[in-house]
């Protein structure tokens, strides 16, 4: 009968209450939510970490843009991709990927017995081999 957002809404609050809507009620508060249904998404991972002061929370949602060029547009002003936070963890997420990657490619490299420049050991595979706990060579 409804859609949606409005089956949605209308399970969050008394059924009593819920019969007391007229359709341009409704629509205001659709209006004020962004027309916005709790659909699902291609990739949807909320989870929350445990900290010494509480607990912090990371959502990663993926899935078909459905939002208008206005809509858009004031998010972006609204909120700006570049703050503190934000660069901070970009930079931590690149870091942690390049860091996995030289450390897949050495491990690559040294069970393929290749030397970079032969006849010369340009890096301390000693040293390198206490820091990857999984290599065994």
């Amino acid at each position: 009968m409804y859609d949606d957002f409005t089956n949605k809404f209308f399970s969050r609050i008394p059924a009593d209450i819920a019969a007391t809507f007229t359709e341009q009620q409704l629509m205001a508060v659709k209006m004020a939510f962004g027309g916005r249904a709790w659909g699902s998404h291609a990739v949807d991972v909320r989870r929350s970490l445990p900290l010494p002061r509480g607990r912090l929370y990371f959502v990663l949602l993926m899935g078909r843009e459905h939002r208008s060029p206005d809509r858009l547009k004031h998010l972006r002003a609204a909120h700006p991709l570049w703050t503190f936070a934000n660069a901070l963890a970009i930079t931590t997420i690149i870091m942690v990927i390049a860091l996995g990657t030289l450390a897949l490619l050495y491990t690559l490299k040294s069970a393929m017995g290749l030397n970079l420049i032969p006849g010369m050991d340009v890096l301390p595979d000693h040293d390198i081999q206490h820091l990857l706990p999984w290599f065994a060579g």
